[in-house]
């Protein structure tokens, strides 16, 4: 299968090239050619294709949408990539299911015919949870976003919070930069008017995780993730038969999906012998 595009249009290519693709077209072996440069590919103009393609899915703005797809989160070791909360209403939903199927045929090659192309975006550990299947919780913003884990979670966990004067409900509440409410979320039914205690601040958080992190309107309904989060798990899953992940958690699936974000030269050369060349 040859995909022609264009290296200043990538992603506008790609997307239309593979529109009209069938599920067969996606697992046969791709071969790459950009317009204006000459070039066999062999594997090299393939995982070129895929690291430009997966850095540009995960940060530009689908054409009518008023956000990007993706969102970075701030972490200790980087910046990592999310579903943007804020662009799950109005984003394009056959945009996720690319981005999906992008991720999977990177796995489905890997596995199937030994090809290997890395994407060159890390994810959120919540967000390779969604894919997996895994339960989200409040923990999970330790290492998704560590400002809110130690300014918030932590002191509601460790602390009583009934006379701290918190004023808080089971709600998130979005507003516009100049202060204006643009926005409230029920993480219960109701739950404006649900105050949070001491009795239920640990169900605050996991249902606040379920929203923030999971990307749920719904988070009291385990099973309501956003049309955009449910587009890009279906796209994954046309590439990747679910079984083959069972055993896998999020960091392996990382591991899978991205590589290792640091290379030991120490260990690869302890690990690595030419024969009939001797180390100066």
């Amino acid at each position: 299968q040859v995909i022609r595009v264009r290296r200043a249009k990538l992603l506008q290519d790609a997307m239309e090239k593979c529109a009209s693709f069938e599920d067969k077209a996606w697992r046969q072996d791709w071969q790459i050619r950009f317009d204006g440069e000459q070039g066999v590919d062999w594997g090299g103009l393939q995982r070129e294709f895929f690291n430009i393609l997966g850095r540009e899915v995960f940060s530009t703005k689908k054409k009518g949408s008023k956000e990007p797809l993706f969102t970075q989160m701030g972490t200790d070791s980087g910046p990592l990539a999310h579903p943007n909360i804020h662009a799950s209403a109005d984003a394009d939903t056959a945009a996720f299911r690319f981005a999906g199927k992008v991720m999977g045929k990177c796995l489905y090659d890997s596995a199937v015919r030994d090809s290997h192309h890395l994407l060159s975006v890390h994810y959120t550990r919540s967000f390779l949870k969604l894919i997996l299947g895994v339960p989200i919780s409040y923990h999970d913003f330790e290492k998704d976003d560590p400002q809110l884990f130690k300014s918030k979670v932590q002191f509601m966990v460790a602390n009583k919070i009934d006379d701290a004067g918190l004023d808080l409900t089971m709600s998130e509440e979005y507003y516009a930069p100049g202060g204006k409410l643009i926005e409230t979320i029920d993480l219960v039914p109701n739950g404006k008017g649900v105050p949070v205690n001491d009795g239920n601040k640990r169900m605050y958080l996991t249902l606040l995780a379920r929203h923030r992190l999971g990307l749920s309107r719904k988070p009291y309904n385990t099973e309501a993730f956003s049309p955009q989060v449910k587009a890009f798990i279906e796209g994954f899953y046309t590439l990747v038969p679910p079984g083959l992940l069972e055993t896998f958690d999020e960091n392996e699936l990382e591991l899978l999906v991205c590589g290792m974000a640091e290379v030991s030269l120490s260990d690869f050369k302890d690990n690595t012998a030419y024969p009939g060349i001797r180390d100066p």
